[in-house]
């Protein structure tokens, strides 16, 4: 490298570094501000709470489920909060009927103005029961009782206008940990397979509204 190229190059580096490093503030117009102050990062500040009601979507049920959730901001990007979803279970060609519940606890990191990573842990009870077994054509299982941890993440957005607040969870992947399961029924019977493994777990569009305040 000869005297020259040292020259320009040494000049392009403090010219670069002059105009990154300068402190003069950039110029920003009234509309530009106007404009930045309604954003949903900015609607989110200043918010203590956060109350949503999950519409429909999958997860962390197994099936669709609704739902409740009520949240603290911690900051304009961070809010912990617990929610509880209630579904149903209906197995194709199959006469019982099956109750899903779960409640948990997540975390929900912004990254920039409406997109969010979500993860957290949830409690999942599964009650199934027969409606149809005394006649001939019954498809039903055996009546179960089953307990499970799940554990996941998910990316979503949420857009919030000054107290309402609209968001869906895209899709999400995690991980169900059997707690316990059992047999029910009088006659004894056995509990699905799957209830008693370790197995994979998803939420997909999961649609929710509500109030921040």
């Amino acid at each position: 490298m000869n005297i020259h190229m040292l020259c320009y190059l040494c000049c392009g580096i403090i010219t670069i570094a002059s105009i990154v490093c300068r402190s003069e503030p950039v110029p920003i117009s009234g509309d530009q501000v106007t404009l930045d102050s309604k954003t949903s990062r900015a609607l989110r500040k200043n918010k203590n709470y956060l109350i949503t009601y999950q519409a429909f979507g999958v997860g962390p049920l197994k099936n669709y489920g609704n739902g409740l959730a009520f949240g603290k901001f911690l900051s304009s990007d961070l809010i912990l909060f617990i929610e509880g979803v209630n579904g149903g279970m209906n197995l194709f060609l199959d006469d019982g009927r099956g109750k899903v519940w779960s409640i948990g606890g997540h975390a929900k990191y912004f990254v920039g103005n409406s997109f969010y990573w979500r993860g957290g842990i949830d409690s999942v009870s599964t009650s199934y029961r027969c409606s149809n077994r005394a006649t001939w054509f019954s498809f039903c299982g055996d009546d179960f009782d089953a307990q499970s941890a799940v554990i996941s993440i998910s990316i979503g957005n949420q857009w919030q206008w000054e107290n309402f607040t609209l968001g869906t969870d895209w899709i999400g992947f995690g991980t169900s940990f059997p707690l316990s399961s059992a047999a029910t029924g009088a006659e004894g019977g056995a509990v699905p397979d799957h209830y008693g493994k370790v197995g994979s777990a998803g939420s997909l569009l999961r649609f929710y509204l509500g109030f921040a305040f």
